[in-house]
């Protein structure tokens, strides 16, 4: 029942892709993967923005959000960083509180280990995309 979403988008993609990688040129292929996989990216960045969920919903989302990207970077593990955005939205909406509190309160310019791919109105955004932090 979880891995239903996982599931059933692998099936779809692979309906799609591996006739069409038959078809094409391996650069060809290369050059549509990288567009379609620009173009889910933006599509599943929409997705999260306009969410309402709950805590618990968000982590969902965030799992199946992560397979996803999985089955869409076989192969061309490069494709994954087309979907920081994404993975950052939802990383920062995961926190537990003294994780965020920690972020928060340091510089942009300071390292952290982390390379932001948001600013930091969308960090402070996607913190509150559960209902939970709308509330507070």
């Amino acid at each position: 029942m979880l891995d239903q979403v996982s599931r059933r988008f692998e099936h779809g993609w692979d309906q799609l892709m591996k006739p069409i990688s038959r078809l094409l040129t391996a650069h060809t292929f290369t050059v549509l993967h990288d567009l379609t996989a620009r173009y889910l990216s933006r599509v599943l960045e929409r997705r999260v923005w306009d969410a309402r969920a709950n805590a618990y919903g968000v982590i969902r989302m965030a799992r199946d959000f992560s397979s996803i990207v999985s089955t869409v970077s076989k192969g061309n593990y490069g494709v994954r960083e087309l979907f920081a955005r994404v993975s950052q939205i939802l990383m920062v909406a995961n926190m537990e509180e003294e994780e965020w509190e920690e972020i928060s309160v340091q510089p942009d310019d300071e390292e952290d280990g982390m390379i932001w791919v948001l600013t930091e109105d969308e960090r402070r955004r996607a913190r509150h995309l559960t209902s939970r932090e709308r509330r507070g």
